[in-house]
Parts: C-alpha cells; sequence; structure tokens
C-alpha cells in the first residue's frame, strides 16, 4: 500500500492486504493491523497507534524525518524486547494503557508520555526521565529508571491536559529511584483550592529528597510516603499558588509561593534526628495554615517539631477543637502570623509570655 498523500490511515480497514505502508513528506496519522509487515512513515510529524503486527524483525516498522509519536494501544503489543525493537525512529512514546510499560528496547525515543490512568513507564534513561508528560489524571502510575545512579536520578514531569482547565493529576505516584523530582504545572487552576489544581501523592518516594514545583497553575502536593528528609522549592509563575499537607522526615524544608497559600503541616511525630525540625516558608501574601500542638510539641524531640514562618502579608494559623491547652513553648518558633484562629470553644487554657509576645504581638496577632 502506497498513499499518494498523507493523511489519516486506517490500516485495519484493509485487512490482510494492507501488509506494508510508504508514507509521503506529510503527516500520517497510522493505526496498524495484525497483518502489518512493514512500514516507513516517511517525513513529517508522524503519529502511529500500535497493534500485535506481524513481524518481529528490528526496524521493520520505521518513522522518518520529524517528531514522531508512537500510541500503545496495548501492553501486549510491545510486551517483549522483540516486539519493542520492531519500532524504530519514533522520538514520542505514548502509554495509553493502564499499565506501567518498558521503555527500554525503542530506538529513538527522547520523551514518554502517560495519557492512561496507569500509563508510567519502567526501564527509563536519564533522558527520558527528564521528558515525561501526563495528560490526563493518574491515580496509581509508576516511573523507573532501567539503571538508577543513586545519589542524583531526576525524574521531570509536565503536568498538562489536553482541556487547559482540566487537571492532569499524579497520584498515587511511585518514583523510586529518583532523588529530585522537577514539576511543571501546565493544565487546570491557578487557585490551590479548586478541584482543578494538579494533585500530586505518593505510594512510594524512598529516594526522594528535592521536588521543585513550576509553572502558571496551581498545584495540591502531599508528601505522604517520602522517606528522607524532603526540600520542597518553588517557582510557580503568576497567580498560581501552592496547597501542601502530608507527613514529612525531619530536617524537611518547605517553601511555598508569594501568593495566598494552604499549608497543612506534619500533624504527627515523625522520623528523623533528635533536635531537627521540619521548617515551613509560608512565602509572602496571605497564607492560611493549620497546625496541631502535637506538630508544635517543640520540648519533645521524638515528636513532629516544627519551624513555621508566616512570611509578609496577613497570615492565618488555624488549630483544631482537639487542641485545648496551650503553653508559651507552643509557639517558640512561630513567626511572621498575623491571625491566630483555635477551633475550641470550652476549656481552652492559654498561657502566654516572652515566646508568644515575642512572635505574635509583634506580628499584631488577632
Amino acid at each position: 500500500m502506497t498513499p499518494t498523500s498523507s493523511g489519516a490511515q486506517d490500516l485495519g480497514d484493509n485487512g490482510t492486504v494492507a501488509t506494508t505502508y510508504i508514507g509521503g513528506s506529510g503527516a500520517d496519522t497510522l493505526t496498524l493491523n495484525t497483518a502489518v509487515t512493514s512500514v516507513n512513515t516517511g517525513a513529517g510529524d508522524d503519529v502511529m497507534t500500535t497493534s500485535v503486527v506481524a513481524t518481529t524483525t528490528a526496524g521493520a516498522i520505521a518513522a522518518g524525518n520529524g517528531t514522531d509519536t508512537l500510541i500503545v494501544a496495548a501492553a501486549g503489543d510491545v510486551n517483549s524486547s522483540a516486539k519493542r525493537s520492531v519500532y524504530d525512529g519514533f522520538e514520542k512514546l505514548d502509554n495509553a494503557t493502564a499499565a506501567a510499560l518498558a521503555a527500554n528496547g525503542f530506538t529513538g525515543i527522547t520523551s514518554v508520555i502517560s495519557s492512561a490512568d496507569g500509563g508510567g513507564f519502567t526501564g527509563l534513561t536519564a533522558t527520558q526521565a527528564a521528558a515525561v508528560t501526563v495528560t490526563g489524571d493518574q491515580t496509581a502510575v509508576t516511573y523507573a529508571l532501567a539503571t538508577a545512579a543513586g545519589t542524583s536520578d531526576v525524574l521531570s514531569v509536565t503536568l498538562k491536559n489536553g482541556t487547559a482547565s482540566a487537571s492532569a493529576d499524579l497520584a498515587g505516584a511511585t518514583v523510586t529511584g529518583f532523588e529530585t523530582l522537577n514539576l511543571t504545572s501546565s493544565s487546570g487552576n491557578v487557585n490551590e483550592t479548586n478541584a482543578a489544581a494538579n494533585m500530586i501523592s505518593f505510594t512510594a518516594a524512598a529516594n526522594l529528597e528535592n521536588i521543585n514545583v513550576g509553572g502558571a497553575f496551581a498545584t495540591y502536593l502531599i508528601l505522604d510516603n517520602t522517606a528522607s528528609a524532603v526540600t520542597v522549592a518553588n517557582t510557580l509563575s503568576g497567580t498560581a499558588a501552592l496547597k501542601i499537607e502530608g507527613e514529612v522526615i525531619k530536617g524537611s524544608s518547605i517553601t511555598t509561593t508569594a501568593n495566598g497559600d494552604t499549608i497543612e503541616t506534619a500533624l504527627a511525630a515523625v522520623a528523623g534526628v533528635s533536635g531537627e525540625y521540619v521548617t515551613y516558608d509560608a512565602g509572602a501574601d496571605d497564607d492560611a495554615i493549620t497546625t496541631s500542638l502535637t506538630a508544635l510539641n517543640n520540648t519533645n524531640s521524638s515528636a513532629a517539631s516544627l519551624k513555621i514562618g508566616g512570611g509578609a502579608g496577613v497570615d492565618t494559623l488555624r488549630f483544631a477543637a482537639a487542641d485545648v491547652s496551650f503553653v508559651d513553648s507552643n509557639f517558640q518558633f512561630v513567626t511572621g502570623v498575623e491571625k491566630l484562629t483555635i477551633a475550641s470553644t470550652t476549656s481552652l487554657s492559654m498561657a502566654t509570655g516572652g515566646y508568644f509576645d515575642t512572635n505574635f504581638k509583634e506580628s499584631g496577632v488577632t
């Protein structure tokens, strides 16, 4: 089968006759069939959707010049190194299945796309791990390198739904083996409490030490299941804000944006070195911070001792109804907060002193 012009071609429409295909100079869109033995898409930015083809000859299905995309429709299409070797010259690998695919064995892949829920990748090269795009909400997804160096492995993920106002969540992620996670939030909503804010959470992140958040859309970051002290930094732009919560290891440092952010601090006892703290820097604007007396128990080195800096703006620190008995040492490392909200209306006891006076009254706390 040799087309006279490029365009959409469903080789399945041609039955077993369509065993070969030679593309033109334009952008071809192809859906393979089970009879195909060879393809050359020619020039142009071509898009091909896989099938279980009738060959295992390496390079038999080749993309020409251009930036070409291979969409995997079913995991069984590429579930062996022999099947993967058939495809040559594609630059983008799009996982449209609900299972993690092995990225190694393809020739030419430099970036990967998770378009279906669960469509992660194993066997990634460093180049591929630095160019991951999520185009739809993920609820349980895995990314893993073929070989983790152990000290400076980086996973860079762009969260970009095809609908600009919709989220591309990276929830339930297993990212073991990576020390740094770079997130770029490129769709959704700028309000961090909006349902369309991009949510990131972890099932396993044993090696993760650095999370860098950027982009022009809000991010909701849940830090549960991080197993090392983690540094969270951000370059979110415009009015995009950050919502952050979860248990972290002592020694962790979390910096939010210059916009009004939402912070729920670590609330339970966390592991780490005695005498270390989890530090929150809320930055500028009016931030909403929720914590607990358990978290602020700075006299107990085994508890989730925190340092909270509200930064500029009118920041609010909230306590739940269970917190009813406050002592001055609870406020030793709370600075830059202008409003204190205590949910309890009964049996409330607050003994203030030098720490409260220095850190709160000077801020004009109400």
